[in-house]
């Protein structure tokens, strides 16, 4: 995060993160709507002030590249600081939230890329996933690939989740918490019901090539289990 006034920052929260997974790229012309929020308009700032941890070399050829994780590698968990976000591509994936939502959320992450006097430094893409993105074969790896196209567009069919899904990619240790932190406190509310806070998870190595119906599968099921153990006995 960037440092103001000489103030140094608070020691990042050492968080566990499920391990995420993507594949297949997604037909173009699917008659999806560009929508571009206005917090999302103005151009990257030449010198970004917040920087990602550095990339390991490899890492980021071997997010697109064909390699697939070991079978035994599926459900495991990372903690996010042994993790090197800066080798993936910049950008966040959301689904289960509505447009005033996106609006809200799309506002409070570019914050977290804005100088000490509010500019940008980076622009985020924001993708609102689609139904068919819930679709057998279609991966992490191949929507992160998508980013660039799909930034701002709204899905003609919106992703149905049980609960509002966050994932962000290329995000430091720092920045996900400020992210975290921002985005719950718009108390944003949506899924199946309309009433379910969004869960969060961060896009990993091990989890590239796993559906993404899979991946929603996994997190929900570790975001009931956290809900459960945080409920009074």
């Amino acid at each position: 995060a960037a440092r103001r006034g000489g103030s140094q920052p608070r020691p990042p929260t050492t968080m566990l993160v499920p391990l995420l997974t993507p594949a297949a790229l997604l037909p173009s012309g699917c008659g999806c709507q560009r929508h571009v929020y206005p917090a999302l308009r103005a151009s990257p700032a030449v010198l970004p002030l917040l920087r990602a941890p550095p990339v390991r070399c490899g890492l980021f050829d071997n997010i697109f590249g064909a390699t697939r994780p070991d079978e035994d590698e599926a459900g495991k968990f990372s903690r996010h600081l042994d993790l090197e976000p800066g080798g993936f591509p910049l950008g966040v994936l959301v689904a289960g939230l509505g447009d005033d939502a996106l609006e809200a959320a799309a506002a409070a992450i570019e914050a977290v890329w804005s100088g000490a006097e509010g500019e940008p430094l980076k622009h985020v893409p924001i993708v609102a996933l689609a139904e068919g993105d819930l679709g057998r074969g279609v991966t992490l790896r191949s929507l992160l690939a998508a980013l660039g196209e799909r930034d701002s567009v709204l899905p003609d069919k919106a992703a149905r989740v049980t609960v509002p899904l966050v994932l962000l990619s290329g995000f430091s240790t720092v920045q996900t918490s400020l992210a975290v932190r921002r985005l719950r406190a718009l108390g944003l509310v949506g899924g199946a019901s309309g009433r379910e806070p969004p869960m969060f998870a961060v896009a990993v190595p091990n989890s590239l090539d796993k559906s993404l119906r899979m991946l929603c599968e996994e997190i929900e099921g570790d975001h009931r289990a956290r809900q459960a153990r945080a409920k009074p006995q």
